[in-house]
């Protein structure tokens, strides 16, 4: 086996441990990824987290909401039915001479979910049982973009990753061959992920039209309000997953403060990222397919930012 992780990554002391744990217990398991969890904020001391805090920066906290939301509810869904086409390349561990058989990492600016795709299209293919897990108590923590300029640059890189993915491995879609990752989950990363956002900022340029028109419902209105309301019910459920399960935030202000976080992601920080994922959509094709470069802080240095 090996271990991939980033560099703005550090590992709990048992992650290892943890994340190794569903390789003894399953035999035909190929890969596993970690829970990536925000460090900004916390306290931190020889590289590791002393104490867990909420960031100050409301532009930091709106991720802290996200990727509970993708970590402690996505993955862990898809997880159950061997559905999980994302392996964060912030922490995962790989069964080696499985990735070597199906070519090893791809120089693509969306490396991780590709190579998962391509072990699920190697499987599929040859019939040979295999499984892709997730440990949710496998725990890395890894540097958010502090800065608005920073977080554009890293979303539209992930969705340029996702929409490379896709596109190389496009012959997947819809196909019975693939099972659950064919009819399901490659078709929801499609639509929703990938398409979503354009359908989403269609959305909101027909409701100004609509505004300025004089011809906007009251329907419409509630309407709107009830999908900003299932998006703070999502966030919710992530959170009080997250307390009951980890407790890692054990303060009730804390909790407050993610539930308020909540809300104010759906009136103003949801329709920034949209936007910077419909900018990556579109100009798919343009500019560079690599990181390019990334701005990296001394983790010691987290206590000195409160």
């Amino acid at each position: 086996m090996f271990c991939a992780i980033d560099a703005d990554c550090i590992i709990e002391k048992d992650a290892l441990l943890r994340i190794v744990s569903p390789f003894l217990k399953h035999e035909e398991t190929v890969a596993v990824g970690g829970m990536v969890r925000i460090a900004n904020g916390s306290e931190i001391k020889n590289g590791q987290i002393v104490q867990t805090k909420i960031p100050r920066k409301m532009i930091e906290r709106f991720q802290v909401i996200e990727y509970f939301r993708a970590f402690l509810t996505s993955r862990i869904g898809w997880q159950q039915y061997n559905a999980l086409i994302i392996i964060s390349g912030a922490f995962g561990l790989f069964k080696k001479s499985a990735v070597v058989d199906v070519g090893g990492f791809e120089k693509t600016i969306g490396e991780d979910m590709e190579l998962i795709l391509r072990l699920h299209k190697g499987f599929r293919q040859s019939g040979e049982p295999y499984h892709i897990d997730f440990a949710s108590d496998a725990v890395c923590w890894t540097q958010a973009p502090d800065s608005y300029k920073g977080l554009e640059s890293q979303r539209i890189r992930w969705h340029r990753g996702l929409f490379d993915s896709l596109n190389r491995h496009k012959e997947m879609i819809g196909r019975p061959k693939y099972g659950i990752i064919g009819l399901a989950s490659m078709p929801y990363f499609f639509l929703v992920e990938l398409l979503g956002p354009v359908i989403e900022m269609i959305g909101y340029i027909v409701m100004a039209f609509a505004i300025y028109l004089g011809i906007f419902s009251s329907s419409v209105i509630f309407i709107f309000l009830l999908t900003c309301l299932m998006g703070i019910l999502f966030s919710y459920s992530a959170i009080l997953f997250e307390e009951i399960s980890y407790k890692r935030y054990g303060s009730l202000k804390d909790i407050l403060v993610l539930f308020a976080v909540s809300i104010l992601e759906q009136f103003y920080y949801r329709q920034l990222t949209v936007w910077w994922r419909v900018k990556a959509f579109f100009n798919y094709n343009k500019g560079s397919k690599n990181w390019g470069t990334i701005e990296r802080k001394n983790f010691d240095s987290e206590k000195e930012k409160q």
